[in-house]
């Protein structure tokens, strides 16, 4: 290169590369919160998850989402509120390809962060690998909040239980420890007279999945109620509720574990967790063995399944499990469950373990990712109703 060549480069060019590089940093630099004159990305809110963002051109931004540790349960998780600073076209691409996990959950958005709705199909695309969906929420300029699923914090359990509490004496809400974070593992307990037999209710272990949750939360509104049956009820059988086991997961936006790492679900034979050894030192504390009937607990996967033990398997209440499932199926429409069978020793899940250490039904509820709330409140409600009426006819 001639010296007069080299010496328009460094005067001309240079500069110029220089700034050009300093903006590509600046536009394609991942962080943990996101803030650009058009817009920001934020996750500091309970259910806010993704592990960097970064801007792709001047309407379109990426999100790449990350598990909190791995091997893991393919469920991808992501959480973001979206606040533009003026009528902004906002374009989102959600993007899991880093760890060759794909797209489960179909985004919901919310415009107070408390009652969501699907985008509609024409806002979502999903790439043919399905490691990457790209949302196109048009020009707005208020904030939006984007989940996985709609958000059920901590907080609204708090208030949830606050409400199943108020006017009823037999509700006692206590904490029976706390979480790996330093976070309440809530009981909530109908208990009228200690020495009838009692029920255990499970739910939220895995935080994604929140039809089980829901369902959950409707089944226990419909045995708080004060009509005749849920009230003969509760004058006949005792009812432990943990909702919430895993409240960490659930403020974070993990996708499966909690903050140890750990799927609690995997958790019960050797008790390592304090969430899963404060739910069965609190069972064991207040229930003898001859007086647990049964346990549900709550989850969400591909399809709506009672995962239980085989009929033949049962030594006491052989027929519960059959004859609930079909009634739950006969009562309504909205949602109609399959049944899985099978008998597992060696699985360390709360299912298993109930019926290996009290010979009892034990019951995997699991809700379709894709329930409407209207579908997931009618089974749970149906549930509670159908399980209700099975107990105090067919127990003296």
């Amino acid at each position: 290169m001639k010296l007069s060549h080299l010496l328009l480069f460094l005067v001309f060019i240079a500069p110029l590369a220089s700034a050009l590089d300093t903006h590509s940093a600046a536009v394609k630099s991942k962080s943990n919160d996101c803030k650009w004159p058009a817009l920001s990305i934020e996750k500091n809110f309970e259910g806010g998850a993704f592990a960097h963002c970064l801007q792709l051109s001047a309407t379109e931004y990426q999100l790449d989402i990350h598990p909190e540790n791995t091997p893991i349960n393919p469920s991808p998780w992501y959480g973001v509120k979206v606040s533009p600073n003026a009528n902004t076209d906002v374009n989102i691409k959600i993007d899991y390809s880093e760890f060759s996990h794909k797209h489960r959950y179909w985004p919901k958005a919310s415009v107070d962060g408390k009652q969501w709705y699907p985008l509609p199909e024409n806002s979502v695309v999903v790439s043919n690998d399905k490691q990457s969906v790209w949302l196109h929420l048009g020009k707005t300029n208020k904030p939006v909040w984007i989940a996985a699923q709609p958000i059920l914090s901590n907080a609204d359990y708090d208030e949830w239980l606050k409400q199943i509490g108020k006017g009823n004496d037999s509700v006692s809400i206590k904490s029976v420890s706390l979480s790996v974070g330093k976070r309440p593992i809530n009981q909530l307990s109908f208990i009228e007279d200690t020495s009838n037999p009692y029920f255990v209710i499970l739910g939220r272990q895995h935080p994604p999945e929140l039809t089980g949750a829901f369902a959950l939360q409707a089944f226990v509104d419909r045995i708080s109620q004060s009509d005749e049956l849920a009230t003969a009820f509760r004058r006949k059988f005792n009812v432990l509720v943990y909702p919430n086991i895993n409240p960490d997961g659930v403020a974070l936006g993990y996708w499966r574990h909690n903050l140890n790492g750990v799927d609690l679900n995997r958790d019960w034979k050797h008790f390592k967790q304090p969430e899963t050894k404060a739910v069965i030192q609190a069972i064991e504390q207040q229930v003898a063995p001859s007086k647990l009937l049964t346990m549900i607990d709550f989850h969400s996967t591909n399809k709506d399944v009672f995962y239980t033990q085989r009929d033949s398997d049962y030594g006491k209440f052989a027929n519960f499990t059959r004859q609930w499932f079909e009634q739950i199926n006969h009562q309504q429409s909205a949602i109609a469950f399959t049944r899985e069978a099978s008998r597992r020793p060696e699985n360390t899940t709360s299912k298993t373990y109930f019926f290996n250490t009290y010979g009892i039904p034990a019951t995997t509820y699991e809700l379709n990712d894709t329930s409407t709330p209207a579908n997931v409140k009618i089974a749970g409600t149906v549930s509670a109703e159908t399980f209700m009426k099975w107990w105090l006819t067919n127990t003296n």
